[in-house]
């Protein structure tokens, strides 16, 4: 749902007092609401202000006193207000955003449940749309549906499309909603889990379209490119990515390149990824080239996890190689998280990678078990690393992840999308800020040079 005074309309219920006086809101603003004290059944109600002005388009996100995204309207259609009923007692806060050039303001109503107009209580989901490239091989799932599995894919072309994924209205944010044996589920249920809907191929010219029209949104032609780590499927890569725009509220394009992972943990199947991850570098490179131009983008992120970071510095590493194609890739941020990369390559490679993007960011963490288990298996540190002999180096903003809690995340190798704190952090990286001007991170020091670390207070 986008709100738009295109389509204005009056609200008929009963409010807790008089209608709140009209917020400001910039061209592409965002705002923060005060918080609500609000008992189960009762609800939210935020309009544009009238008098109408043509073409300024909010969206709304609900959270809850531990920052845990609540509600979220709906991207797929318009209305003239965003409903949100309290599922508990509790304290809540809006973020609005203005995805318009146009400022104007909105206004917020507390409705009470004995009102002349219930709000709505719906299972409804909202529908995240993953557009996505792939060097994987084609196959048909069980129940005949297409999908792609953990070997290369033949030919030097890849494979394009769009995934629609459903996200359920109750999804809290930094989870990756999905069946527990643990409590006795053995299905997908699209009313508690993220599920893919549907995934279909698309030429090459269709796809840029679709891609154009998403970036189109924003004022920047905006796009992200998420590349997934070892041992993840298809599908997985593709409801990470719709987690991860969903969370982000990003209005752009989210895209997912998958390269063939076998998504199983072995010392086979880790060299087999190792292996794949190698041979998809150049393709990554090729594809961001294509898009760029096919696609219009004018500003593209590239957020990149665990060995998946092995694919993307190789490819920046090709273009910093290749100064024409460097000239023509509009990169801005690039997020790299929780590397799977030897420390002292990456050393090699950054240095000539710091300056083909806007800017690098590495995060890393002291609780990633997993590359602990990778670095004994190696016999070297991982870039992603933490601690106090962290990774640092010029040109590349280093973020020390150890101070949040992923003790309940099983290896904490996945605390880039876990964590509200993180993407929250991520949130204000794609939207340009620095690390000085992010509020939840302070400035340390080791033997290499100054980095930045997440407050104690992020626990």
């Amino acid at each position: 749902m986008r709100l738009t005074l295109l389509c204005l309309a009056l609200i008929v219920a009963t409010v807790s007092a008089a209608q709140q006086a009209s917020r400001p809101l910039a061209a592409y603003g965002v705002s923060r609401s005060e918080v609500f004290a609000l008992k189960a059944g009762e609800g939210l109600v935020v309009r544009p202000s009238a008098p109408a002005r043509p073409g300024f388009v909010i969206g709304v996100e609900v959270y809850d006193s531990e920052k845990n995204l609540v509600g979220r309207d709906d991207d797929e259609v318009e209305t003239p207000a965003f409903e949100w009923p309290a599922p508990r007692d509790g304290r809540y806060y809006l973020v609005v955003r203005n995805f318009s050039p146009v400022a104007g303001g909105y206004t917020v109503d507390v409705v009470k449940p004995e009102g002349t107009r219930a709000l709505r209580q719906t299972a409804e989901q909202a529908v995240v749309k993953v557009f996505y490239a792939t060097n994987r091989n084609q196959a048909t799932s069980p129940s005949g549906s297409l999908t792609y599995q953990g070997e290369l894919r033949e030919g030097s072309d890849l494979a394009l499309g769009v995934a629609r994924v459903s996200v359920p209205r109750d999804h809290r944010m930094g989870e990756l909603e999905g069946p527990s044996i643990l409590r006795l589920e053995f299905g997908q249920d699209p009313e508690r889990h993220i599920v893919v809907r549907d995934i279909q191929l698309e030429s090459a010219q269709r796809f840029m379209e679709s891609v154009r029209a998403a970036a189109s949104r924003t004022a920047r032609k905006e796009a992200f490119v998420f590349v997934h780590g070892f041992a993840t499927s298809f599908e997985d890569a593709v409801r990470r990515t719709a987690q991860i725009a969903y969370d982000l509220g990003f209005e752009g394009a989210p895209i997912l390149y998958s390269w063939p992972s076998q998504a199983k943990i072995g010392l086979l199947d880790y060299n087999r990824d190792a292996r794949n991850a190698e041979l998809s570098a150049e393709p990554l490179k090729a594809f961001l080239q294509q898009i760029v131009a096919g696609a219009d983008l004018k500003t593209v992120h590239v957020i990149a996890h665990s060995m998946g970071n092995r694919v993307v510095a190789a490819a920046l590493d090709a273009v910093a190689r290749d100064s024409r194609t460097q000239a023509r890739l509009p990169l801005r941020e690039i997020a790299l998280m929780a590397p799977d990369i030897d420390a002292q390559v990456f050393r090699t490679v950054a240095d000539r990678i710091k300056g083909v993007p806007s800017r690098v960011t590495l995060y890393a963490s002291s609780g990633d078990e997993a590359l602990v288990a990778s670095q004994r298996l190696a016999g070297y540190p991982r870039a992603g690393q933490g601690g106090p002999d962290v990774l640092v180096m010029p040109g590349i903003d280093t973020i020390d992840a150890s101070q949040v809690d992923t003790s309940l995340l099983g290896l904490g190798h996945s605390y880039y999308a876990d964590n509200p704190t993180i993407l929250s952090d991520v949130f204000y990286l794609l939207r340009g800020r620095g690390p000085e001007e992010r509020v939840s991170l302070q400035q340390r020091k080791n033997r290499n040079g100054t980095y930045w670390e997440f407050r104690p207070a992020a626990r």
